[in-house]
């Protein structure tokens, strides 16, 4: 490759240490075997316990509104291991967290020919403090989306969802037939009316829906509320139990998503309302039902004991991105 990458991860679980189950860590696993990638799951990751305990404490401890007199920036040099880097060296950071504007001047100023790529894998307006921020710096020079309308609407390069494919400990048994997992936010009313639909049909299903308050809660015997996320590899472990995976996408977006990646990845049937996955070299009507209204979904679908196979070959692995933005610079 032309570059040496940094990665900066978003953090899963835990400001101490990436955790190895959780979701952006699984979904970057692939880019821990490149040679000339490095990940950073959490700042300060390499450095000892002491050092960890003080940035937290002056960051986001209780005391760090005493402590404003001392700048952030002294820690700034601590964030990644830079040992193996000279400054001249031919480096690409990619950011994928929340990094603060000032850091990413301090990076520039320190790697004056580095390149900065921000890969935005959320819609942008849900992140928009962040965009507005690094505009306004002008620091970032390459802007890539996950989703292709939003890229030709801020003028930004298109890369589909990534992730990596994991090894789980698993039977595969089946013991769902449609299974989700996820925050309501503003989709708890359409969630429930899937689940009716399916139960009426004979469909047994799973759903687990976090974010809602207790009042708002609309109870059934196959939905699980609960205000603690599973941890990403447990998700994938129920969806290897669930015939199908149902995915309701959220406001505005056509990209891929976790729930299409999962279910090709792991050979599962998709139920989805986002329409425009017609469109992917993968979709396959045997394998994936499309649906504008509950009332259009077919339950025949889901219960057939067709063997689903995308033949997928690695399409989604990080590794791809970052070959991708090899040849882009």
């Amino acid at each position: 490759m032309k570059y040496k990458y940094v990665v900066f991860n978003n953090i899963d679980n835990s400001i101490w240490h990436p955790d190895p189950d959780g979701y952006y860590a699984i979904c970057l696993e692939d880019l821990q075997k490149m040679e000339d990638v490095r990940v950073v799951g959490v700042p300060l990751q390499n450095q000892c316990f002491l050092l960890k305990l003080l940035h937290r404490i002056h960051v986001y401890g209780f005391f760090s509104r005493f402590l404003k007199f001392i700048p952030r920036s002294i820690w700034y040099p601590l964030y990644f291991d830079s040992s193996s880097f000279e400054k001249n060296e031919k480096i690409c950071f990619v950011i994928i967290a929340n990094l603060s504007a000032e850091y990413l001047q301090y990076l520039k100023a320190h790697y004056p020919n580095a390149v900065f790529v921000k890969f935005f894998r959320d819609l942008v307006w849900t992140k928009q403090q962040w965009y507005d921020a690094y505009k306004k710096v002008d620091v970032i020079d390459y802007w890539v989306t996950y989703d292709e309308e939003e890229a030709l609407k801020y003028n930004m390069h298109y890369y589909h969802e990534i992730e990596s494919k994991v090894e789980l400990d698993t039977d595969f048994e089946i013991r769902h037939d449609v299974f989700f997992a996820g925050r309501a936010k503003n989709r708890l009313n359409r969630l429930v009316s899937v689940y009716d639909k399916l139960e009426a049909q004979r469909v047994k299903c799973f759903f687990y829906i976090t974010g809602v308050d207790v009042k708002e809660q609309i109870p059934r015997e196959g939905i699980v509320y609960s205000n603690k996320l599973l941890s990403y590899r447990e998700m994938l472990l129920l969806n290897t139990h669930s015939r199908c995976i149902l995915e309701i996408n959220q406001e505005n977006a056509v990209g891929y998503t976790s729930r299409f990646l999962e279910a090709v990845m792991y050979n599962r049937k998709l139920l989805t309302d986002n329409l425009n996955i017609t469109n992917s070299d993968f979709y396959d009507s045997r394998y994936i039902q499309c649906f504008k209204d509950v009332d259009d979904i077919d339950a025949s679908f889901i219960v057939d004991n067709n063997e689903v196979d995308f033949h997928y070959n690695n399409e989604f692995s990080p590794r791809g991105f970052i070959e991708y933005l090899d040849s882009l610079i």
